[in-house]
């Protein structure tokens, strides 16, 4: 498959996008996820319960922190994977005619 993604003229970049997307089952986006709400929820347990408002900003701060940082990088995985469909509709098209 990445021989025949190559003679489409996609980039490196390009082709890792493409497999990622294929092959992913979703294990990652769940420990990513754990990872920073389990701690925020935590801080925000400790926050009701000893009424410390130092808690709950550091919590809300882990959680949009994450957040911001996945929506740029989703942002940016857009455009490449974007950029791949293009260029395998376009090879598409150039095998029909």
């Amino acid at each position: 498959m990445s021989d025949e993604l190559e003679a489409v003229g996609l980039t490196a970049e390009e082709r890792h996008m493409i497999s990622r997307v294929r092959n992913e089952a979703g294990s990652g986006l769940v420990m990513f996820e754990l990872a920073y709400l389990v701690p925020s929820l935590v801080l925000f347990a400790l926050a009701l319960i000893h009424r410390s408002p130092a808690a709950f900003v550091c919590g809300l701060g882990i959680v949009v922190t994450f957040r911001v940082w996945y929506a740029r990088q989703q942002a940016r995985s857009t455009v490449v994977l974007r950029n791949a469909v293009e260029k395998l509709c376009d090879a598409l098209r150039r095998r029909a005619a």
